[in-house]
């Protein structure tokens, strides 16, 4: 008969002969794929290695935060632009409601125009009045401070040669250019802090 033979080493044996195998195996196939330094030069230059890795992740990192700081600023910049949109469409309807033609229209009937709806005919013998009372008048409102509201026709205004709307035309040119003159100086000099 046959009988079953004991085996002459123990299993624990058998076991660490098998877990050696097999370390040496991960190991071979690990030197295969990637030769480790056997030299201090190797280990030199595989430190070098991952440095350089290691220093390419940094870097990587590091871009990465400054590129969110710069999505997170331009975030906030488009907020703060939105805002000033908003807060200068606001200002615009509110000139536009107080510099409208019904506002303009009444500010001009309070201080005594009128809308020109006919014809007046001026004689010429009454033409060298009607000119040295205007110009009066236009002296008196510029000392008082009324400049702007000489575009408006006035009720009682009467129609002139056309010698004289030439001249009233350049005069009025002039005093355009002079009050934007000075509303540039005053903007320049509200702009750069009044240097002078």
């Amino acid at each position: 008969m046959l009988q079953r033979s004991l085996p002459t080493t123990s299993t624990v044996e058998i076991a660490n002969s098998l877990q050696r195998t097999l370390d040496r195996r991960w190991l071979r196939s690990l030197q295969d794929l990637l030769p480790l330094p056997e030299t201090w030069q190797q280990y030199l230059v595989l430190l070098a290695i991952v440095l350089i890795v290691a220093g390419g992740f940094c870097l990587q990192i590091l871009l990465a935060v400054q590129t969110a700081q710069a999505e997170y600023q331009v975030r906030q910049l488009h907020t703060e632009y939105a805002n000033i949109q908003r807060a200068n469409s606001d200002l615009i309807f509110q000139i536009a409601s107080q510099s409208g033609l019904l506002k303009i229209e009444q500010l001009a009937r309070a201080q005594g125009y009128m809308a020109a709806t006919g014809r007046t005919y001026v004689r010429r013998d009454q033409l060298t009045a009607v000119a040295t009372s205007a110009d009066a008048l236009l002296a008196n409102r510029q000392t008082a401070g009324v400049a702007a509201a000489d575009t408006v026709p006035k009720a009682d205004a009467t129609a002139g040669s056309p010698a004289d709307w030439l001249t009233q035309s350049r005069q009025w040119v002039q005093r355009t250019q002079e009050s934007a003159q000075t509303t540039v100086t005053q903007f320049m000099g509200d702009l750069f802090g009044r240097v002078r």
